[in-house]
C-alpha cells in the first residue's frame, strides 16, 4: 500500500500535502491515505497530530477519531463523548439523541416471540396492559390477543356459556359463508407500473400482521382512530388518548372493517380475518365490565311478567317459585299452575296444569333438549315430572311425601326433596343397576333385597334422611353433598353415600328459610331477619348481615373465587387469626365481640372478628365481583357488596312496588271512589270476586299457616329445638281449595292492597327476577336496553 511521508512542525499551518524533516530527530508519522490509518515512526507532538488528522478527507478523518476513540478506556471515552456534544448546536445534539434512542431503548416486543411476551403481559393489570397498547403498532397487535383477554375474563372471576360460544361461532361461519357466496368478486385491478413498488411494501405490512393472525390467535382492538393511508401505503395508528381503563371500558363498540392490514378499531364480537370466526374476548371483557358497572351504579330496565300489554296472561294467584334461564322463566303458583315465560319477549308461553291439586310450592327445570323437564312440588305433597316442550306429565308421585314439598332439586343423575314432613328424600332419575356409583353405599344392601338382578327403575326412593325437628324449609346440593336448613334453627349438611350428617351449623336464632352451598361456605336466610355465611369446613360463623327487617325468605350468592386455590384462602384465614392473637397478647380483648353477641358483616379488623380458626376468611372470601341478593317479607330486595374494609353493606335497596306503581295507582280509584261515599258496581263487584287472590293473606295456605308461621313465630329462649307452630283460631286454613268463592272474597276486600313479601328471586349476570304475593312476577335487567350488552350477555355464565 502507497504510503506518504509527512514532516510536522510547529508552524505547519496546514493545507500542503508534502512533508519535510526539520531534523533527524524530529518525529515523522505514516497515514494511509486511503483509510486513514496511522503508522507509528516516533512519538508526535500534538499540533503534529492534529495537522495530520486535519488534513485527512472529511470520511478518512471520521474513521481515524473513531478508531482512536475505540483504543481509550471507557471512562476517557465517555468525557470526550461529552466534550464533543457540548460543543454542538442544541439542535445537533438532539439529531444526535434521536439517532441513539434506538440503542438506548430496546423494544422488547421486537425481540421475543409472542409466547414470552404474552406471559410478561399476564403480570399486568389490564389497565396497565391497554396503556401498552399505545406504544406502537406492534404493542398494539400483541396486547389485544383475544386468548389473552380470555385469561384476564377468567382471573376475574367469570364464567363463559361455552356451549352458547360455540353455538355462537358456528352460526357466524355459516353466516360469512352465506355472504361470501352471495358477494360477487370483484377482479384484481391492474396496477401501472409506478405502484408495483408501493404495492409491494403494502403485501409485506400485511403479510406481517395476517402471519401474526394465524399463528397466534385474532387480534382485536379498541376506537381509536386510524389516520389515512400515507403514501406508501402504511397506515399508521393516532396517538391514544387512554386516561384510564374506565375510558377505554365505557366506548361502545362499533366494527370497522375497511382495513385489512390491521385489527378493527372497535372490538367486535367476533374476529374479522378468519372464515373460521372465534369468540373475541376483549369484546366480552370489555362487555362484562361495563356490564358490572351497571350493578354498581344501579343502571337497570325494569320489567315484569306478564308484559303490562298482557295482563291476563297473569298468575290467578300469588307466586311461591320461579327459576330462570337466559331465555326462559318457568314460575308456579298458588293457583296450582305452571306458566313457562319468554324473557325476551315477557309473554306467557306454556302453561303446566292439571297434576297438582294445591299450590305449586317449588319447581327446577332443564330446558336442554337431552334432559327437556320441569320438576315441581306442591302443597299437595305431590312431585311432578314435566316435559318442558310439550308441558305433558312424564310422572306424578302423588306419594313422594307425606306432607307439602317445600323446596326440591336435581342433577342428571339424582332428585333431592325436602319436605314439612321433617324429611329428605333421594330419588335416581335413571334407570340403573344397584352396583352404579349414584347409589349411596348405605342403600344398596336394601335395594339388593329387592332388586336382586333387575335395574332399579327411574325415580325410585334411594334414601331418606332424617334428623331435623321441624319442616326442612330448603336443601342445595353440591358434589355428594347435600346442604338443608329447617324451622328447627339449624342447617345440617349429609354425605349422599352413607347418608350421615356430617356437620351441623347453628347461629341462626329463629327458623331458616332459605339456603345456598358452593362447597366452601354455606350463605343462609332466616326469620331472625338476617343473612349469615358459614365456613362449610368448620362451621364458623364468619359473616352476618342484618340489614332486613322481615323474614329473610330467599338469598343467592356469587363469590367469583372458585379459580382461587383452598390453601389461598386458608392462609387469609390464618392472617386474620395471626392478627387476633396478637392483639390478645398486646392487651386488647378482642373476644369481648362474642361475650356480648356482636356479629360481624365481614371485617377483618380484629375488634370485630367473631371466629377464629376458619378455613376462610371473614366474609367468605370472594373478589371484586362477589355479590348477595336476598328477598324480605319487609318487601325489599338487598344487593350486598363488600366495601374497602371487607364488610358487607347494602348496596342498593330494590322494590317491587316502584315497578307495579302504576299498577297500584289503578287500583287505588275504587278505593278513593268508597271514601267519598260512591258504591261499587254490580261489575266491579263480579271483578273483585272473580280474582280473591288479589289481596288475600298469605296465612290462607296450609303450608303459609304452618311452615311460614314456623319461621315468623318467635321461638321461647328455653327450647332448643323450633317445632311447627300451630295456628290460632284466626288463621285461614287453605289446603285443597274447599273453600268458597265468597270467603275468599271477605279476605280480598278485608286485604285489598296486594302484598309484595318475596318469595323467591334469582339473578344471573345481567338480571334479578322476583316473585311475591303478588301475582305479577318483577325484574331488573341491568343491561339497561343497551344492545351491546344484551348481545354479549348470551355467552355470560353463571359467576362461582
Amino acid at each position: 500500500m502507497a504510503q506518504e511521508e509527512m514532516k510536522v512542525d510547529e508552524g505547519y499551518s496546514g493545507g500542503s500535502e508534502e512533508t519535510r524533516s526539520l531534523s533527524d530527530s524530529d518525529s515523522t508519522m505514516l497515514i494511509d491515505p486511503a483509510d486513514g490509518h496511522v503508522s507509528k515512526s516516533s512519538t508526535p507532538t500534538q499540533e503534529s497530530l492534529l495537522s495530520g488528522v486535519l488534513s485527512l478527507p472529511p470520511d478518512q478523518r471520521s474513521a481515524f477519531i473513531a478508531s482512536l476513540l475505540r483504543l481509550l478506556p471507557e471512562s476517557e471515552r465517555s468525557d470526550t463523548a461529552y466534550a464533543a456534544l457540548r460543543s454542538l448546536r442544541t439542535s445537533s445534539i438532539a439529531s444526535i439523541v434521536e439517532r441513539l434512542n434506538p440503542l438506548l431503548h430496546l423494544d422488547p416486543v421486537v425481540f421475543l416471540p409472542p409466547e414470552i411476551t404474552s406471559q410478561i403481559f399476564l403480570h399486568l393489570s389490564p389497565s396497565d396492559l391497554l396503556r401498552c397498547s399505545t406504544a406502537s403498532r406492534l404493542w398494539r397487535e400483541r396486547v389485544l390477543d383475544s386468548n389473552l383477554w380470555r385469561t384476564f375474563y377468567a382471573r376475574e372471576g367469570w364464567m363463559p356459556d361455552t356451549a352458547e360460544v360455540r353455538s355462537g361461532e358456528a352460526a357466524e361461519a355459516r353466516r360469512r359463508l352465506v355472504f361470501s357466496r352471495n358477494t360477487p368478486q370483484k377482479p384484481p385491478r391492474r396496477k401501472p407500473d409506478g405502484e408495483l413498488e408501493r404495492s409491494g411494501s403494502i403485501k409485506r405490512a400485511k403479510e406481517t400482521v395476517d402471519g401474526w393472525n394465524e399463528q397466534h390467535s385474532i387480534l382485536e382492538a379498541d376506537e381509536d382512530a386510524i389516520k389515512p393511508e400515507s403514501e406508501d401505503g402504511a397506515a399508521s395508528l393516532s396517538a391514544m388518548t387512554l386516561v384510564s381503563e374506565a375510558d377505554y371500558l365505557d366506548i361502545s363498540p362499533n366494527i370497522d372493517l375497511s382495513s385489512n392490514m390491521l385489527p378493527p378499531l372497535s372490538p367486535p364480537l367476533y374476529n374479522t380475518y378468519s372464515n373460521s370466526p372465534r369468540i373475541n374476548w376483549l369484546y366480552l371483557y370489555k362487555q362484562r365490565r361495563r356490564l358490572e358497572e351497571n350493578w354498581n351504579k344501579g343502571r337497570f330496565k325494569a320489567f315484569q311478567l306478564p308484559h303490562p300489554d298482557h295482563p291476563e296472561e297473569a298468575h290467578n294467584e300469588c307466586v311461591y317459585t320461579i327459576q330462570h334461564s337466559r331465555d326462559w322463566l318457568v314460575s308456579g303458583s298458588r293457583d296450582k299452575t305452571i306458566a313457562i315465560w319468554d324473557l325476551e319477549t315477557q309473554r306467557r308461553i306454556r302453561t303446566l296444569s292439571g297434576a297438582h291439586i294445591a299450590s305449586v310450592l317449588c319447581l327446577q327445570f332443564d330446558e336442554r333438549p337431552e334432559q327437556d323437564i320441569v320438576v315441581s312440588g306442591g302443597s299437595d305433597s305431590f312431585v311432578v315430572i314435566w316435559r318442558f316442550s310439550t308441558g305433558r306429565i312424564i310422572r306424578k308421585m302423588d306419594d313422594a311425601h307425606t306432607e307439602s314439598v317445600l323446596n326440591l332439586r336435581f342433577d342428571d343423575d339424582l332428585l333431592i326433596t325436602c319436605s314439612k314432613d321433617k324429611t329428605i328424600k333421594i330419588w335416581n332419575r335413571r334407570e340403573v343397576f344397584v352396583d352404579n356409583d349414584i347409589v349411596p353405599a348405605v342403600a344398596k344392601r336394601q335395594l339388593e333385597i329387592g332388586n336382586p338382578m333387575n335395574p332399579i327403575k327411574e325415580y325410585t326412593l334411594l334414601l331418606t334422611l332424617m334428623g331435623h325437628g321441624a319442616a326442612v324449609n330448603a336443601i342445595q346440593m353440591h358434589q355428594g353433598q347435600i346442604v338443608s336448613a329447617s324451622g328447627d334453627r339449624t342447617i345440617k349438611a349429609w354425605d349422599i353415600n352413607t347418608g350421615t350428617c356430617t356437620r351441623t351449623f347453628t347461629g341462626h336464632t329463629k327458623g331458616i328459610a332459605c339456603v345456598q352451598y358452593d362447597g366452601r361456605r354455606i350463605v343462609s336466610g332466616s326469620s331472625d331477619n338476617t343473612v349469615r355465611i358459614f365456613d362449610a369446613a368448620t362451621s364458623a360463623e364468619v359473616a352476618c348481615l342484618p340489614g332486613h327487617s322481615n323474614l329473610v325468605r330467599t338469598v343467592q350468592a356469587r363469590f367469583g373465587d372458585m379459580g382461587v386455590s383452598s390453601e389461598e384462602l386458608e392462609a387469609d384465614a390464618r392472617a386474620v387469626d395471626d392478627k387476633f392473637h396478637d392483639a390478645r397478647m398486646n392487651g386488647l380483648n378482642p373476644d369481648q365481640n362474642r361475650a356480648r353477641g356482636q356479629r360481624n358483616a365481614g371485617s377483618s379488623n380484629p375488634s370485630e372478628v367473631c371466629a377464629v380458626g376458619a378455613k376462610i376468611p371473614p366474609g367468605g372470601g370472594g373478589n371484586a365481583w362477589s355479590r348477595i341478593v336476598s328477598g324480605s317479607y319487609d318487601e325489599t330486595v338487598i344487593i350486598w357488596k363488600k366495601d374497602s374494609d371487607g364488610k358487607w353493606v347494602p348496596s342498593r335497596r330494590l322494590r317491587q312496588d316502584e315497578i307495579l306503581s302504576n299498577r297500584r295507582r289503578s287500583r287505588v280509584q275504587p278505593a278513593a271512589a268508597a271514601a267519598a261515599g260512591l258504591q261499587p258496581t254490580a261489575t266491579q263487584r263480579d271483578r273483585d270476586n272473580a280474582n280473591p287472590a288479589e289481596g288475600v293473606d298469605l296465612f290462607s295456605d296450609t303450608y303459609a299457616a304452618t311452615y311460614m308461621a314456623q319461621l315468623a313465630a318467635p321461638t321461647p329462649p328455653a327450647q332448643n329445638i323450633a317445632g311447627p307452630a300451630t295456628p290460632g283460631p284466626a288463621t285461614h286454613h287453605h289446603h285443597h281449595g274447599h273453600h268458597g268463592a265468597g270467603h275468599h272474597a271477605r279476605h280480598a276486600h278485608r286485604n285489598r292492597d296486594e302484598s309484595n313479601r318475596v318469595f323467591k328471586l334469582q339473578f344471573d349476570s345481567r338480571r334479578i327476577v322476583c316473585c311475591s304475593q303478588n301475582r305479577v312476577i318483577v325484574g331488573w335487567d341491568f343491561a339497561a336496553g343497551d344492545a351491546d350488552l344484551e348481545q354479549a350477555s348470551r355467552f355470560f355464565g353463571e359467576t362461582d
